[in-house]
Formats: C-alpha cells, sequence, structure tokens
C-alpha cells in the first residue's frame, strides 16, 4: 500500500526555486517533497527551510545528509529547527554519504557502518530531548542537550542505505531509532526484495530488543524516475542520460547487480566515460525498463504498482536533468497521482 507520493527536488543547484516548486507540489496533491544533498549544489536543511515556508501541508523530507559532513549533534540541531519551522513536516534520511565527494574534502571515510549506527542513535536522543553523552568509535559527546524541544513528539528517521551491511543495519534500528529505509537512485524491482532481505535479516537480528522493530511493516522510500510519454524524444534522451550517470557513478555495487546487470556490463559505463565517449548511447531499453518508470500512464501505473508489490510505500518522483521540474510535477498530478493513491 502506498503511503505518500512525494516529489523529488534532487537538483539542488537552483535553490532560490526550491519554494516555487515546493508550492507546486503542495497544490497539485503530492503528499510530500524531498531535497537531496548532491554536493556541491545547494544545502538541503536551507532549502528544506524555504521549502517549509512556502507550504503548509506536505511532508519535507531530508533524502540524505551523512554524518561525516555534519556531526550528528548539528544535524539533530538543524531537523529540531526545521521540524519548530515546519509545524512538525519534517522526515530526516541519514546515510553514510559519498565516498567521491568525502575524498574531494579530504575527510576520513573509514567506519561508515560505524558511524551511522552511532550517528543515528545520537540524533535520535537529542531529537527526543535527551541531555546525551555519548563515548563510540567515531563520535564522542559530552552533555549536549537542545535547547529547543522539538514540534513533533518524533521525527522521522530513514536510513538512506544501499549496500548489504548498510541495509541489515537499518533493520537492526528500525522501531528504537529510525522509523523506515530510504532506497537509492537506480533501484529496481528486484533489489527492492534483496533490499527486504537484509533489511528482515538485520530485524532478526534485534529481536531480542523488545523495544526495537515494534512496527509490523517495513516504511520504504525510493526516488524513482518517472518519464510519462508525450511523445518527445528528448525526454527519454535525458532519463537514458540520467541512467548512465548513475551506472557510471556506482560501479559494480549489488543495487545493479541484484537488478541484472553483470560486471562487465557496469564496466563498459565507466570505460566510455573514461574514454570521454557519452555512456548515455549504452543505456538499451532493457535497462529504461529496469531503471526507469516510462511510457503511457497506464504502463507507468502498471509500473509502480509493481515498487507498491515489492514494497515500496513512498515514491519519490525524482527530478531527471534536462526535463523541466514543472512538466514532471504536473504529469504525475494528472496522470498518476489520481489513480494511485
Amino acid at each position: 500500500m502506498i503511503e505518500e507520493l512525494g516529489l523529488g527536488l534532487v537538483r539542488t543547484n537552483s535553490p532560490a526555486k526550491m519554494g516555487k516548486w515546493s508550492s507546486l507540489a503542495e497544490k497539485l496533491g503530492y503528499d510530500s517533497v524531498w531535497i537531496a544533498e548532491d554536493y556541491f549544489q545547494g544545502g538541503a536543511f536551507s532549502i528544506a527551510t524555504a521549502c517549509a515556508l512556502a507550504t503548509n501541508r506536505v511532508r519535507i523530507g531530508i533524502g540524505v545528509v551523512n554524518p561525516f559532513t555534519r556531526h550528528p549533534a548539528l544535524v539533530a540541531m538543524e531537523t529540531a529547527s526545521l521540524d519548530i519551522l515546519s509545524k512538525g513536516r519534517v522526515t530526516l534520511g541519514l546515510g553514510t554519504g559519498s565516498p567521491g565527494w568525502m575524498r574531494q574534502m579530504g575527510i576520513d571515510f573509514t567506519a561508515p557502518l560505524s558511524a551511522l549506527r552511532e550517528g543515528s542513535q545520537i540524533i535520535r536522543r537529542l531529537l527526543q530531548g535527551e541531555k546525551l553523552t555519548f563515548e563510540g568509535r567515531c563520535f564522542s559527546i559530552n552533555g549536549i542537550q537542545l535547547d529547543s524541544p522539538t514540534y513533533s513528539q518524533r521525527v522521522p528517521i530513514y536510513l538512506g542505505v544501499k549496500g548489504p551491511q548498510t541495509l541489515t543495519l537499518s533493520g537492526e534500528l528500525l522501531g528504537q531509532v529510525a522509523d523506515g529505509v530510504h532506497l537509492s537512485i537506480l533501484t529496481s524491482v528486484p533489489y527492492v526484495g534483496f533490499a527486504k532481505e537484509r533489511i528482515a535479516k538485520g530485524i532478526h537480528k534485534a529481536a531480542s530488543s523488545t523495544a526495537a522493530n515494534s512496527s509490523k511493516e517495513t516504511n520504504i522510500a525510493a526516488y524513482l524516475p518517472i518519464v510519462i510519454d508525450r511523445n518527445d524524444e528528448k525526454d527519454f534522451a535525458a532519463l537514458r542520460s540520467y541512467i548512465a550517470k548513475y551506472i557510471t557513478l556506482m560501479g559494480v555495487q549489488p543495487i545493479l547487480v541484484e537488478a541484472g546487470m553483470t560486471p562487465e556490463r557496469i564496466g563498459q559505463f565507466r570505460d566510455a566515460a573514461e574514454q570521454g565517449k557519452d555512456p548515455s548511447n549504452l543505456v538499451s531499453d532493457d535497462l529504461i525498463e529496469t531503471f526507469g518508470v516510462a511510457g503511457s500512464p497506464e504502463a507507468c501505473l502498471s509500473r509502480l504498482q509493481d515498487y507498491i508489490q515489492a514494497g515500496v510505500n513512498t515514491i519519490i518522483a525524482c527530478e531527471i536533468p534536462g526535463i523541466p521540474i514543472k512538466v514532471t510535477a504536473h504529469s504525475i498530478a494528472e496522470h498518476i497521482l489520481p489513480r494511485l493513491k
């Protein structure tokens, strides 16, 4: 069952327009807007604040930040402030971040699992109003307490995870610390099944704790590129370019392998990019079928139902460079939203 249909504002390099697009999403009937933080574009919390102040109803999702570039105590502080400004409409997405970006900033990216575990625990406890002293492998804090209590009784935290170990960790933390899982761009239907298996493994591992994993259903959010056919080849070219970009960046990872891509096929994308060739030429129709939601309204609706049946209950229609966000927002609101809810 779908809980939310959100609009993903993932190209945050135009921060002045984000409030406008979030207001449009609210008027069109979306349940949420989600703000990515891709370095070095716009800052998620400042953009989320603009979105919160421009709206009254939609949830404001941060999808996602990490404890390496922002200390968990600062993430808690920013989240609490945003929760107050939005009157309880915030969902925080927390992940481990990208090793490439960490290298660019000279940040030590060791022990990402420990950082995510400790970071999420610190953030949850601070958001609950606790005066916290904490000594861990990655983080140490001494007597910190947020001055302003959150508006919400419990701010939802979704763990932005991708690999088998972090997916399992998310299962361990569900219920007590986390409230859901946020899956990455290029999530496919087979990968959702893989993710649920790993999450279930973590839930089983933590089953001895009665306070953890109290919810019967695992809340799963996923960024999905949706292109409703307007007989415009430029839209499909943009989708091909989008898919190629992320296959090239990710390399050989379970999110691609579980979708049926071989390491050899994945490597062709990086080889093409290193040779100065356009890797989007390698995106065949089967990859669009696997990683995108594209075609007629009926075809897109059927594909989205596949994701829902696999376990995704928050669908985030993400912005695709080359397709105006206004076009994406209107087309989904017209053809998909009334039939999916």
